[in-house]
């Protein structure tokens, strides 16, 4: 994307906000798959939200046993960031959906993952929680960048 707005000449930010916002709209829709397929799946639970799989195709550990319905968590979340999205996209200033988006879907993946059934790698936490991190950096420098370079702009 970067290379194609440099090569017509066109603002890359624009381009990143719309791919943000696809992104929103599309992963919630993504997360349908999950729970039909049965490969996001929780921790063994009780609540009466539980999700039962019963299909041998499933990811569950056990099939019968109930399991947080983790893919459900991250359409809710999905759902969550994509409003937020929506009251970012009345400030009108290019390149602050893209870092919203990479900040807002990481903190809620990072927090989505804590009933995620995968193995904790590091510090205690799960690989996509690791990954949720390294992403909010990313982040959280655009959102500096975006800032100072406004801020640069109303100086000048």
């Amino acid at each position: 994307m970067v290379i194609f707005a440099r090569v017509r000449g066109i603002s890359v930010w624009p381009i990143l906000d719309a791919r943000a916002l696809f992104a929103a709209i599309g992963q919630p829709i993504g997360r349908i798959g999950n729970i039909v397929n049965g490969d996001v799946i929780g921790y063994a639970t009780n609540v009466p939200w539980a999700t039962v799989y019963t299909h041998e195709r499933a990811f569950a550990p056990q099939l019968g046993v109930p399991y947080h319905p983790a893919a459900a968590y991250s359409i809710l979340a999905g759902l969550v960031l994509l409003a937020a999205l929506y009251a970012a996209m009345r400030a009108h200033r290019p390149g602050l959906l893209f870092a919203t988006y990479l900040v807002g879907y990481s903190v809620t993946q990072f927090i989505v993952f804590f009933w995620c059934a995968n193995s904790i790698t590091l510090w205690g936490l799960k690989q996509g929680q690791l990954s949720a991190i390294g992403v909010a950096l990313v982040g959280v420098a655009v959102l500096v960048y975006l800032r100072r370079r406004e801020r640069d702009r109303t100086a000048a």
